[in-house]
Parts: C-alpha cells; structure tokens; sequence
C-alpha cells in the first residue's frame, strides 16, 4: 500500500523530449517502390516508418560533382577506352 501512496499515478513513465515522435514527412512514391519498401519492412521485422526511419538514419549523402569535376571524369573515362581500345586493336594485329 505505501508503493500506491508514493506513486498515485499508474501507467507508462512519460518519454523524453528527444524520444517522443512529433515531425511527420509525407512521400510520394510509384506503387512499386511502396510494394518494395514495404516488403523489406516486413522481411526485417519491422514496421514500414521504423525501417523508413532506419534507413535514413543509416544513410550517407554524398556531394554532387561539380561541372569541372564532371568534365574531368568524362575526359578520364574517355582517355582509358581509347586506352583499352588501342590495346585489344593491338593483340588483333599481332595474333593474324
């Protein structure tokens, strides 16, 4: 009885700021990709927003490549075909 005195109210502690769920995100998304996330929920265990909410927490953006960037690795990946071309023309030649 002293336990009911010193604790009147019943039911589940109250959470923290930082726990409680208050932001919501809407997506638009095709059918398939729904189907999609929604199966991978399912196969993990979890609810579709707790594997959302996973995921998002777990990802890593990465920087887009700026123009310069961009033109330097086209020029890189050019410059090895060629490379790579010159290369098989080469073994052709040499086994006739």
């Amino acid at each position: 009885m002293d336990i009911m005195k010193k604790n009147p109210k019943g039911g589940r502690p109250p959470q923290s700021a930082s726990e409680k769920l208050k932001e919501r995100l809407t997506v638009q998304m095709a059918a398939a990709d729904d189907y999609a996330l929604r199966g991978k929920a399912r196969a993990a265990g979890l609810t579709w927003a707790e594997y959302a909410r996973t995921a998002l927490s777990r990802s890593v953006v990465r920087q887009r490549l700026t123009a310069e960037q961009m033109t330097l690795l086209r020029v890189f990946n050019k410059s090895s075909m060629l490379k790579h071309r010159t290369k098989v023309g080469m073994r052709g030649k040499h086994r006739r």
